[in-house]
């Protein structure tokens, strides 16, 4: 399959062969024998191929994805906590604009309690910060 650039088309025709510049056609060295197509010829073509094109890049890219999704979820581990583990915890709350407000407590908690064994839900009390470090 050829490959035609942009450059290619003048007057209407496409020189699969080389380009064709206005220089050319004045000084009569365009050659006739050579396949030439109408622009309405190049045109579909041209969608054809950028069609295919399309759609084996976007084959390509699912292939790939679903490569790495496998990939992940055989490395992908949960992150099992034991009772006594210190741990931060997320702030959920924000109070006003928190684009740069800090995502987690200011000091750690120790988990103390997990009730439920199926589902990853723990209990960490609050610690104050003035408390001295307790691990």
């Amino acid at each position: 399959m050829r490959t035609i650039g942009p450059y290619t088309t003048q007057q209407g025709l496409v020189n699969l062969n080389k380009p064709r510049v206005a220089l050319d056609v004045i000084l009569g060295l365009v050659n006739q024998d050579h396949d030439q197509l109408e622009y309405g010829e190049y045109v579909s073509r041209m969608r054809e191929q950028l069609s295919d094109a399309y759609e084996k890049a976007i084959a390509t890219t699912r292939k790939a994805q679903g490569n790495q999704k496998n990939d992940f979820d055989r490395n992908a581990r949960n992150a099992a906590l034991e009772v006594g583990d210190v741990v931060l915890v997320k702030v959920l709350t924000f109070d006003g604009k928190h684009k740069l407000a800090e995502k987690w407590e200011e000091c750690p908690s120790v988990v103390v309690e997990k009730p439920n064994p199926d589902i990853p839900v723990y209990v960490a009390p609050f610690w104050w910060c003035s408390i001295a470090p307790f691990w």
